[in-house]
């Protein structure tokens, strides 16, 4: 009994040594510079996109019963916009989101005017994307906004259609209700949707995960409209352009439009489909009784080799370090099933970067932790050393 309390006491010590190893693993990459690329590189590295792509590589996707997109990119005159819109309007959609900044004043003055004539006629809930410019840090609010020009002659109801990414191209995984603008809160366009179709909708927490689950949603052009009202009556109708380069965006499923992505963050918050990070602290504590658990299973298989050492292939895997890299693969494996079952079964995300590079640094702290074991045994015979399973 004694000697199965001092073993495990040792394996304690090897998971709180790949726990110190972590801890200045992580202080060298993201503070020193030229390291920077690396510590970016984490930064835009995420578990999720994993689940999101795996979801849709077994399982074919569902099409959206609530969200339809009508694709504006074969439309650049004005007057046909206003005619697309009127068109929209007379099907009776639940909300229309216009994903669409229509800038400036155009030569064709025949074509502002319809636009601004169609506008004061629509007769179902519209709103229209703005964009927010500008952003103070020292007041964590933006100053300055581009919005559609006939702002000062409409009265509209409108949103920011900003993302998450910054300007920096990353994977967009997050989604923001609301920003302030000159102090002023003002809503997101996928949130001011959500308002519009239901106005019990709660604000979820601001930088919550998008749901891209296994569903898709459709895609009717402006010349299908006629054969696709039964698409458009009573549902949420998103217009924008699908195919525009400027405004496609990496997401967990691949490269897809800023549209889409006001599609998937509608639906997330209307089908209350969000995805919440686990708290740190419970990501650590499945992090540490993995590793735990992992450490016990690749002592197991070191005895299991140990009592066989007259089996040439086991000492050839044991002796190769290919045994070492064999059980890594099988702990990893587990670990991200565990991860993915969570994320699968019950919307949370548990920080998998943590898990697996934790579990990996538990191989080298078994080295090490052999190491000094060894490197004490020559200048003391204390019995804890004396009778460690690290000989």
């Amino acid at each position: 009994m004694r000697k199965i309390v001092h073993h495990f006491i040792e394996h304690i010590f090897v998971v709180a040594l790949a726990v110190v190893l972590l801890g200045l693993a992580a202080i060298l990459v993201f503070s020193v510079s030229f390291l920077n690329p690396i510590s970016r590189a984490y930064s835009n590295m995420n578990f999720s996109d994993l689940y999101f792509q795996n979801i849709r590589l077994h399982e074919k996707p569902d099409t959206s019963d609530l969200v339809t997109i009508v694709d504006m990119t074969s439309l650049h005159d004005r007057g046909d916009l206003a005619e697309l819109l009127t068109q929209i309007d007379a099907m009776e959609p639940a909300v229309v989101g216009v994903d669409v900044i229509f800038q400036g004043l155009k030569d064709d003055h025949t074509g502002n005017q319809l636009l601004i004539d169609a506008l004061g006629n629509l007769e179902s809930k519209f709103i229209f994307g703005n964009k927010l410019l500008d952003y103070n840090p020292e007041k964590a609010s933006f100053t300055n906004q581009l919005q559609s020009f006939f702002c000062d002659s409409v009265k509209i109801e409108e949103g920011y259609t900003n993302l998450t990414d910054n300007m920096e191209k990353n994977t967009i995984r997050s989604y923001t209700t609301e920003q302030s603008l000159n102090a002023e809160k003002v809503p997101s366009f996928s949130y001011a949707i959500a308002k519009a179709f239901d106005s019990s909708i709660g604000k979820p927490a601001d930088n919550s995960y998008i749901n891209y689950g296994n569903y898709v949603f459709r895609i009717i052009t402006p010349d299908e409209l006629d054969d696709n009202e039964d698409y458009i009556s009573n549902h949420i109708v998103i217009t924008g352009a699908l195919t525009e380069e400027a405004d496609t965006h990496r997401s967990p499923v691949g490269k897809i439009s800023g549209v889409e992505i006001q599609a998937y963050t509608l639906e997330t918050i209307l089908q209350r489909k969000d995805i919440s990070n686990a708290p740190g602290w419970l990501s650590w504590v499945v992090a540490i009784v993995l590793c735990l658990l992992f450490e016990l299973f690749f002592q197991s298989i070191v005895n299991f080799v140990n009592k066989h050492n007259k089996n040439m292939f086991l000492v050839f895997l044991f002796k190769s370090s290919l045994l070492t890299t064999i059980i890594l693969a099988i702990g990893l494996t587990v670990a991200n099933w565990i991860c993915y079952k969570m994320f699968k079964h019950a919307n949370i995300y548990l920080d998998a970067t943590l898990i697996l590079s934790l579990m990996a640094l538990v191989v080298i702290a078994r080295f090490y932790y052999a190491g000094i074991i060894a490197a004490i045994r020559t200048k003391s015979k204390h019995p804890f050393v004396e009778n460690s399973m690290f000989k």
